[in-house]
């Protein structure tokens, strides 16, 4: 649409509304208080919590498959801006996915749990190996943009990647080195496009799915609530939806009735505008909408002009709709424009976002029936720069028609621009092992308050406190917290005080490296012996390191190549290589048990060769000599490197 054809359209919108009240402009556009934003920008990488369900018939899957496999989910989608974090997994879950009847069934106990729970995040349903009706060849099924739908059948990331993002709205695509190709055995790669990734992204934010940090960043939001049933100049229009969903009308399905309006800031640059109407799109022809917020930026009666009954309007958002409800719009069917009163200029932002929905209330009417409450919204990010200047408190007044019936509602409010005090927390570092200790300090909690603030570790049902501090006279803290034996996953770490003031940040615990115990003994003076009884959950090596009595290296031999996680339970001798430092080169000093990677080595074990244990060497040597003949002479070598290492080895 043009420039030209728009302001038509909109010179006609304000003669309408000049019905209610003369649209003057008055004054000159002197705007005071300049436009205070929040500070701050979140992380690009969008967090979304995954909460598993482990159907009845899958009982075997352990939670470290989980976590691998998530982890091989996130590598596929490492380029995507998208980064999956475990949620709580439910086991034993009721129902399987062998038939459509089925796995719908399934599908809506996971919807009613998720619900019931506040659940904000993607449900991973695992079931039996084969079992997705029944068919070996599917390996997982999902419903676009349903964050309840997501069936698995196998333990593999790419699959379980792909699936979730059908969720986020992503189609399948004929490219073979494309994470979306239908097929998983013609995958080269799991590349995706830019376009791709804008689209998860968005619908990732559109179905509120994004984990979002509160570290002080509190933005304003004003939403504002309107009576039902106060439309003017039509009596109320009813209406029934078509198939499948029940269709009597709604308590107040009259015309254009408002419901409810959103403004939060979602960045310093742009400001959301959603206005959320009663039953307003529920017929089946094609409609002619116009919804427009109009506000007083300065706060000013002196400025601007008339907008409805608002006086002092300088900024006018308006937004025009042309389609066929229910579902998918036509291209090109909504538009957005910002309107400056002052300078009668009018700029194209582009098409608005439109949402219908229903909403079950159990309402009855004179006859048989359930009653369904259906709600219709459009929403359109608006640039702060199109707007200019804003007061801290501006008054604001939204606007809806149905330019075919002439029916309209308005609704008043104050739009509160001002960023409120925000907790806010610092950490050391993100990511921690068991044991490790991170430093954390805080502020912005209620000053001189005498409060204390309680820092905990949580997620699902898991929560433990990790450090409980005192709340300085002016709101701040600072401690130190260990962290604790938890599974490895992505935790909610949160600082809470008295009042629930409250702020969290997402924390890593890194996985230990291994568990359980490996002992050294001396075997003779040339070979150590090592009983192990480890589970090892990085690395790819087992090395055994000897040093002399300064810590020189001497030498080293790899016992065993591994392949995380694995269980190692055996008893081995492991003799010193030649080549080692004098008074005897091949004589055991001192030793390390090391688990290794290219780049990173964590010490298991160690061991010293003290004059205790040579003294123990030449005691068991004297008991075994009269029954070994044979090894006399490797006795008698042994005693005089026994005493010839005696003067270097510690006591």
């Amino acid at each position: 649409m043009r420039s030209e054809d728009f302001k038509g359209i909109l010179l006609a919108m304000l003669i309408i509304l000049s019905l209610l009240a003369p649209l003057i402009f008055l004054g000159n556009n002197s705007s005071k208080i300049v436009h205070a934003s929040p500070g701050g920008g979140a992380d690009n990488k969008i967090q979304i919590k995954v909460k598993v369900f482990v159907l009845q018939c899958r009982e075997n899957v352990t939670d470290n498959d989980i976590n691998s496999k998530l982890a091989e989910a996130n590598e596929n989608l490492k380029n995507s801006g998208i980064r999956l974090v475990r949620g709580p997994i439910y086991r034993g879950f009721p129902g399987n996915a062998r038939s459509r009847e089925n796995r719908d069934r399934v599908r809506e106990n996971v919807r009613e749990n998720m619900r019931r729970e506040n659940f904000k995040g993607i449900a991973l349903i695992i079931g039996h190996e084969n079992s997705i009706d029944n068919d070996p060849n599917t390996n997982g099924i999902s419903v676009k943009g349903d964050p309840s739908s997501v069936i698995v059948a196998k333990m593999n990331g790419n699959t379980w990647a792909h699936e979730i993002a059908h969720v986020l709205c992503l189609q399948h695509v004929d490219n073979e080195n494309n994470l979306m190709h239908p097929f998983k055995s013609q995958r080269k790669k799991s590349g995706l496009s830019p376009g791709q990734i804008e689209n998860m992204k968005k619908k990732a934010e559109n179905l509120n799915l994004a984990i979002k940090e509160n570290n002080g960043y509190m933005l304003p939001c004003t939403s504002a609530i309107d009576n039902i049933g106060d439309v003017e100049n039509k009596e109320p229009i009813y209406f029934h939806l078509q198939a499948g969903i029940t269709g009597d009308p709604a308590p107040d399905p009259g015309g254009i009735d408002i419901r409810v309006v959103n403004t939060p800031f979602l960045s310093p640059e742009t400001i959301d505008v959603e206005i959320i109407s009663m039953s307003l799109m529920g017929r089946v022809d094609n409609l002619h909408l116009y919804y427009g917020l109009g506000l007083n930026t300065d706060d000013n009666l002196d400025t601007g002009g008339y907008f409805g009954d608002l006086p002092g309007v300088d900024r006018i958002v308006h937004i025009s709709l042309d389609y066929l409800f229910p579902f998918e719009p036509p291209e090109g069917s909504s538009e957005v424009w910002v309107y400056n009163v002052e300078n009668d200029n009018l700029t194209y932002v582009g098409p608005a976002e439109i949402r219908t929905f229903v909403e079950v209330t159990g309402l009855q009417d004179p006859g048989p029936g359930v009653h369904d409450n259906v709600r219709d919204g459009v929403r359109a990010s608006i640039p702060l720069d199109l707007l200019g200047p804003m007061a801290d408190n501006v008054p604001a007044i939204a606007v809806a028609m149905d330019l075919d019936n002439w029916v309209m509602d308005t609704l008043t409010f104050i739009c509160k621009t001002t960023v409120p005090p925000a907790p806010w927390m610092s950490i050391s570092s993100r990511t921690g092992k068991p044991g490790d200790n991170v430093q954390i300090a805080g502020g912005g909690f209620p000053a001189e308050s005498f409060f204390d603030v309680f820092v905990t570790l949580a997620l699902g049902g898991t929560e433990v406190e990790v450090a409980h501090t005192a709340i300085d006279e002016n709101g701040n803290f600072a401690t130190t917290f260990e962290v604790p034996n938890l599974p490895p996953d992505n935790y909610f770490l949160t600082a809470i005080d008295n009042e629930f003031n409250s702020v969290f940040l997402m924390f890593e615990v890194e996985p230990r490296p291994w568990t359980g115990s490996a002992v050294f003994k001396l075997e003779n003076l040339y070979k150590v012996g090592l009983e192990k009884d480890l589970k090892l959950y990085a690395g790819s090596k087992l090395v055994v390191k000897f040093y002399d009595y300064v810590d020189n290296s001497e030498n080293e031999v790899v016992i065993k190549n591994i392949t995380p996680p694995e269980n190692i339970k055996d008893n081995e001798n492991v003799p010193h290589p030649p080549g080692g430092s004098p008074p005897v080169s091949t004589a055991v000093k001192k030793a390390e048990l090391v688990l290794t990677t290219d780049n990173t080595e964590e010490v298991i074990a160690s061991f010293t060769v003290h004059q205790s244990h040579l003294r123990d060497r030449t005691k068991a040597i004297l008991k075994a000599w009269g029954g070994h003949p044979d090894l006399w002479d490797a006795f008698r070598a042994e005693v005089k490197d026994i005493l010839k290492q005696w003067g270097s080895a510690p006591p």
